[in-house]
């Protein structure tokens, strides 16, 4: 206490800061510090790569522009080639061509609304990915899925895949040629056919798949089973039968382009072309 005349005052200290107390404070202060660094840090980093990001992308594009102009500039030059009325199909044959190399379903759209389903659907395939088919609309894009997935079906036997077709004749060819392939690899269990069944199934499915149930003698029973299944069947996706493939325009069941002109069977034959030549 300090005693100024009548006036008293006392001096009011503070509690002591221990060494222990005081080497907590430093530790909080430092983690804060090391904390907002960290933090900068961080926004520096992401600023970085947001910037290489966009920059990267627009060099993409760029390049794909790049691509795209020349391309169109290559075919702009082979479509002055041909003869005057034949300049529509040209150009479409040469977009479709250059849409199926690249795998660009938005070279598709250069090809004019004739050819715009069977040039998304060969791709589509090819790659197969049904989500390409949405290039399409309305009907066009359920076959070109349903085509797709009955594909990938069929080629991993899976029946999780077909239930995803839409169209059910499609659906029906999609699980029952994933049972038959089961069946034939000895797989009855998960095909859901007997012992009896898988041993009638793999000497029909050996048959059908041939096509040969139209030039061998097999027991009737066996050679109506074999007609309605080519009839039901679209093993190529390309909107033709494998009965009328086989039968009526002698294009090849198993590929959706016989001639490999870059157009679906399909759609040569509704547009009044020759799908062999």
């Amino acid at each position: 206490m300090a005693d100024f005349g009548n006036q008293q005052f006392y001096e009011v200290k503070g509690p002591e800061q221990t060494p222990e107390k005081k080497s907590r404070l430093d530790r909080r202060l430092i983690l804060r510090w090391v904390f907002l660094i960290a933090v900068i840090v961080l926004l520096i980093v992401a600023i970085i790569v947001t910037r290489n990001f966009i920059s990267n992308f627009r060099t993409d594009r760029q390049a794909e522009q790049s691509i795209f102009d020349n391309t169109a500039s290559e075919i702009e030059r082979k479509v002055q080639d041909c003869d005057g009325d034949k300049k529509d199909y040209c150009t479409s044959k040469y977009w479709t061509q250059a849409a199926l190399d690249a795998k660009n379903v938005e070279y598709c759209k250069m090809v004019g609304d004739e050819w715009l389903a069977s040039c998304v659907d060969q791709i589509a395939l090819d790659v197969g990915d049904a989500e390409l088919c949405s290039a399409l609309k309305d009907q066009e894009k359920t076959d070109c899925a349903d085509a797709v997935l009955l594909q990938n079906g069929v080629a991993t036997s899976s029946f999780s895949l077909c239930e995803g077709i839409i169209e059910s004749g499609v659906n029906n060819s999609c699980v029952n040629q994933v049972a038959k392939d089961l069946a034939e690899e000895g797989n009855c269990p998960a095909s859901g056919f007997g012992a009896d069944q898988c041993a009638a199934q793999i000497k029909l499915s050996k048959v059908i798949n041939e096509g040969t149930c139209l030039k061998f003698q097999i027991s009737s029973i066996e050679y109506e089973s074999c007609i309605d299944a080519l009839a039901d069947r679209d093993s190529d996706g390309d909107g033709l039968s494998d009965l009328d493939e086989i039968q009526i325009y002698k294009t090849d069941h198993n590929d959706a382009d016989s001639d490999n002109d870059g157009y679906n069977d399909g759609v040569e034959i509704n547009s009044g072309f020759d799908p062999l030549n």
